[in-house]
C-alpha cells in the first residue's frame, strides 16, 4: 500500500482552499491508518479494508494496539470535520470547528502540534500530525515483523550451527544484538524499504 510521501502531504496542506486541506489531508491519514491496520492483521487480504468506514478502521486500530485509545478522539473529529464538507457545500472551517479538534487532541497528539510552544490554531498541524501518528503506527507494526522474522532466522542459524550461529559462549547480548539489527538493514533493503 502506497502511502503519501511527505511531498504530497505538504502540497495539500499547502492548498489555499480549506475543501483540499481537510478532505485530501483526511484521505492521507486515512490511507496511512488503512496501511497500519493491514500491517497488523495476519490475514489483511481476508478484510476489505478499503471498504471500511474510517470509524470502524480507527476502532480496529485500537482494538489491534496500532494506535492508543487516547488518540482515537482527534481522529473522530477530523472525521465529523471532514464529513461536514463532504457532504455540506455551505461548510467552512470556522473557529469553533478548529477550537474543538485541537481540544480533541491526546497529550501525546498535541506535544507533536505545539512543539515547545503552544501553536496558533492550524488545522494543517493537526492533519499532519495524525498522519505521521498513523503512518508511524505502520512503520512500528511492519518492522516489529521484520524484526520477528530476523530473530527467526538467527534462532534457525544458531540452531543448524551455520557460520551465522550466535549460541557459542563467546557471543555476548551486545553481539546478538548487533547481528539482529544488521539482519533488519538487511531485509529491509531487500525489500526497498527506506532506512
Amino acid at each position: 500500500m502506497a502511502l503519501p510521501d511527505n511531498k504530497a502531504l505538504l502540497a495539500i496542506l499547502n492548498a489555499g482552499d480549506p475543501l483540499v486541506q481537510i478532505v485530501r489531508g483526511h484521505q492521507a491519514v486515512d490511507e496511512a491508518l488503512s496501511a497500519a491496520v493491514a500491517e497488523a492483521l495476519a490475514e489483511p487480504h481476508a478484510v476489505e479494508i478499503d471498504r471500511m468506514s474510517f470509524g470502524l478502521k480507527l476502532d480496529l486500530a485500537v482494538a489491534l494496539g496500532v494506535l492508543h485509545r487516547e488518540s482515537s478522539p482527534a481522529y473522530v473529529s477530523l472525521n465529523r470535520i471532514r464529513n461536514a464538507f463532504a457532504h455540506r457545500s455551505t461548510a467552512t472551517l470556522d473557529d469553533r470547528a478548529v477550537r474543538d479538534l485541537y481540544a480533541s487532541l491526546s497529550p501525546r497528539q498535541r506535544a507533536t502540534v505545539d512543539g515547545s510552544e503552544p501553536a496558533p490554531l492550524d488545522v494543517r498541524k493537526v492533519i499532519a500530525a495524525l498522519f505521521f501518528e498513523a503512518r508511524q503506527a505502520y512503520y512500528g507494526v511492519r518492522d516489529a515483523k521484520i524484526a520477528e522474522e530476523a530473530l527467526g532466522e538467527l534462532v534457525r542459524e544458531t540452531l543448524a550451527g551455520g557460520p551465522n550461529a550466535i549460541g557459542t559462549p563467546s557471543a555476548g547480548k551486545d553481539e546478538v544484538g548487533i547481528e539482529l539489527q544488521e539482519k533488519v538493514a538487511r531485509m529491509k533493503r531487500e525489500r526497498g524499504l527506506l532506512e
